[in-house]
């Protein structure tokens, strides 16, 4: 996984109530009004019946209960629901309980923390995330703009191979390409190196932190080109970013998470938005989904939010899914309204020569799965060290590309370099 930060809501029925439930647990005991929380109060807890409350716990447990006779009941069945579960999972009792009342029925009476910006709020100051982040093509005679939202890592530079084969297809479609930093407003990484999974309080910040900075993100770019379609692109967290608020965009292309929030799947994206879900089959992070995922475990849930809701599945690929699988670049080019692009390719036995026979020799030391292209004007790539051939060789092929010049995935065109090695 090269960036992420997101919870598994898992449905827990019982008597009186219903209890959504992180698979991961943060380290301290603090009880707070998270971003899941605030989605499903705003979204979901209205259509439920009075007499109703809502109970939060730590770690992003909320227990939600309904069709009481009266509002006390409702209250009193929510915290001991909330409490229960939070007892069973921590083996152990607090005296006075873990959780705390956030609404009963309408009315809110949450007097815990609630760390972060408001989602209703609107992030002052320059937008640094985007004047400091990556940016390719050119804005003047681009035909729309393609915002792409990275993970809750720290973003590289240049970006990793599977982000850069998104960039050259859209590239080769005349979109102007930007990628905001986040970090570019000072806030602590939340998962990878600097801290995986950060306690419950700093991921809340940083992700209504990371929504705040993508609305303002926005605006700016409306600003700027007001007469150009901006989609948006998201993975992992930055995939959860986008599906926290209502964008007003052509479309949203949601890579390496679930489709919508938490068990019954909150989508808060307009029906008017298209969005896009590109899955691999065997990402760990998709296990409300079922591992690995299935056309018919997709369906079932990101089916369930009206207007058009698309997905796409990629055989023998985990949390990191590049352009180069055809039902990805056909359900993209789809998508945008765009021709694909072919990526079969002809194997070659030509004989190497040169500092191409250079290139191969090292070629033959590198680790894992590994793929050598040639072209007949002398250019060559290879890519090495994939976990699977598929990869290696689509990758191998974009770096021979590259050197002839030509627009990589350019609409209704073929690879043109060809493979001349390939394997373990």
């Amino acid at each position: 996984m090269t960036s992420r930060l997101r919870f598994l809501l898992i449905l827990i029925l019982s008597a009186t109530g219903i209890l959504w439930m992180p698979s991961y647990t943060f380290a301290n005991d603090q009880v707070l009004f998270g971003v899941d929380e605030e989605i499903f109060f705003k979204a979901d807890y209205p259509k439920f019946k009075r007499q109703k409350a809502l109970a939060i716990g730590p770690d992003g447990y909320f227990f939600y209960t309904y069709n009481h006779r009266s509002a006390a009941d409702a209250k009193h069945a929510a915290l001991t629901g909330c409490n229960k579960a939070v007892e069973k999972h921590r083996r152990k009792k607090k005296p006075n309980g873990w959780c705390l009342p956030y609404a009963v029925n309408d009315k809110i009476v949450w007097k815990g923390l609630a760390p972060g910006i408001s989602g209703d709020e609107e992030l002052p100051g320059p937008d640094l995330p985007l004047t400091s982040g990556q940016q390719y093509g050119r804005s003047t005679t681009a035909k729309a703009i393609l915002l792409m939202l990275h993970g809750c890592g720290r973003p590289s530079t240049p970006p990793p191979d599977m982000v850069m084969s998104w960039v050259n297809y859209f590239l080769a479609r005349d979109f102007f390409v930007v990628m905001p930093n986040s970090f570019a407003d000072p806030h602590p990484a939340v998962c990878g190196d600097e801290g995986w999974f950060r306690d419950y309080a700093v991921t809340t910040e940083v992700n209504r932190l990371r929504v705040a900075q993508t609305k303002r993100t926005l605006r700016e770019l409306k600003r700027l080109y007001p007469d150009k379609p901006i989609y948006i692109w998201g993975h992992s967290g930055g995939s959860r970013t986008v599906q926290y608020f209502a964008p007003d965009v052509k479309g949203v292309i949601a890579l390496g998470d679930e489709c919508g929030i938490g068990h019954t799947a909150i989508v808060v994206i307009p029906p008017a938005v298209p969005i896009l879900y590109v899955f691999g089959e065997n990402d760990p992070y998709l296990s409300s989904l079922g591992l690995p995922v299935t056309a018919k475990s997709a369906k079932k849930r990101c089916s369930r939010s009206k207007g058009d809701r698309r997905w796409v599945i990629v055989k023998g690929v985990g949390h990191d899914t590049a352009i180069w699988h055809q039902n990805v670049i056909d359900a993209v080019s789809k998508f945008i309204g765009e021709k694909t692009f072919k990526l079969d390719y002809e194997k070659t036995s030509a004989e190497l020569s040169g500092p191409t026979k250079a290139a191969f020799n090292v070629y033959r030391t590198r680790m894992g799965y590994r793929a050598f292209a040639v072209a007949e004007d002398g250019a060559f790539g290879y890519s090495d060290n994939w976990d699977n051939e598929p990869d290696a060789i689509q990758h191998a092929l974009e770096l021979c590309e590259s050197i002839t010049g030509k627009p990589l995935y350019a609409p209704g065109e073929a690879h043109t370099c060809k493979i001349y090695d390939s394997g373990k």
